[in-house]
Formats: C-alpha cells, structure tokens, sequence
C-alpha cells in the first residue's frame, strides 16, 4: 500500500510538476506560446491552482530557471575528472548539448537577463543564481587543491566564458570550431599553485 503524502509534500511534488511542464512547454514551444491557461491544462489543473503555487507568471519563470541552471550544476558536482582541465574539456561539450537539446531555454534566459539589467527584483534573483551556479563549480576546483579565494575567482570566469560560448554555441550549432577552441582554452587552464607575475 503507497503511503499517504503529507499537505506539504503534496504541495512541493505540485510545484515541482508544474515547474518542469514550464521547462518542456519553452523548450517545446517557446514562452510566447506558454501561458497559464495552456500549462495548467497541460497538467491537468486548474488555473488557480497554478496561481495558487505561483501568483504570477514572473514567479514560476524564476523558479524554472533556478531549476534549470541547478540541474546543469549538478552535473558539474557529478562530472568524473583528474583535473580542472579535464573537467573544463569535458563542460564544453556538455553546455553545446544542453544548448542543442533546449535552445528555446537559452534563448529565454538570455531575454531574462536582459530584462533583469532594466528592474531591481529580477537583477536580486540573478545575482542569487549566479551565486547558486558559481559555488558547485568552485567546490569542485577546491577538490582539485586550489585555495578558496581562487576557486571562486575561477569559477565566476568559467562561468563568464560559459555564457559567451553557450551563445556562440546557439547561433553557430554544434561548430568544429568552437569545440576546437575551448579544448584549446581547456588545455591552458592555470593550475592550482601558479602565480600572476606583473613585469613594470
């Protein structure tokens, strides 16, 4: 006999349904085609449930993305690697199939952030998921032996060079070109002990 879920589990395995409905529907559809009317029948409830658990449309868009970016995350705390460079070679990749698999996602994410540039509370909620991506990638270099400050450091690069390449992966496609040259980057990147040396 399956046990009876509590109110709360009910509610959170709701969310969680209608936060990955919202992933599949963009990534199927688009957000323009994507409304409340269309998504709740997708699930098989009600309007008012869904604003229930998400009072407006903004809402449930900044959950799925934190979602999104924390799964991608995961795979980073998953990713089997000797080093930062082999882990490096191997996110590349990943992000282009990522980018293959749901460039209607990256597509909208890169609209979110361009909204959040214009208001306050969207720029909070990126700030906090960059946050939220940044420190799985660092705990991973400090894995490799690199000292706190510079793991963070490191990671907000990556992930700065992430983005330009998951941009150039949406308009280039699965490019020889492109995956060539972050292997290239990948090779060089710095190890745990070097030093930044300024000649005058």
């Amino acid at each position: 006999m399956s046990q009876e879920l509590s109110a709360p589990e009910k509610k959170m395995t709701t969310r969680s349904r209608i936060v990955q409905a919202y992933l599949d529907g963009v990534a199927n559809a688009g957000a323009v085609e994507l409304t409340a009317g269309r998504l709740s029948s997708s699930l098989g409830i009600s309007k008012s449930t869904l604003f229930h658990h998400f009072p407006c449309m903004e809402d449930l868009e900044k959950k799925a993305f934190h979602s999104f970016c924390e799964q991608f995350a995961t795979e980073w705390l998953r990713m089997e690697a000797d080093s930062a460079a082999e882990l490096f070679t191997k996110l590349g990749p990943l992000l282009v199939e990522q980018v293959n698999t749901t460039p209607q996602m990256h597509h909208i994410f890169m609209h979110f952030f361009t909204r959040a540039l214009h208001s306050p509370v969207l720029k909070a909620s990126m700030q906090d998921l960059l946050r939220r991506t940044q420190e799985p990638l660092a705990e991973r270099l400090r894995q490799f032996g690199y000292d706190p400050k510079r793991s963070r450091d490191l990671a907000l690069l990556c992930l700065v060079l992430l983005d330009g390449f998951g941009l150039y992966a949406l308009m280039l496609g699965k490019s020889e070109d492109l995956t060539q040259a972050w292997e290239e980057w990948s090779r060089i990147f710095p190890p745990p002990d070097f030093e930044v040396k300024i000649q005058h």
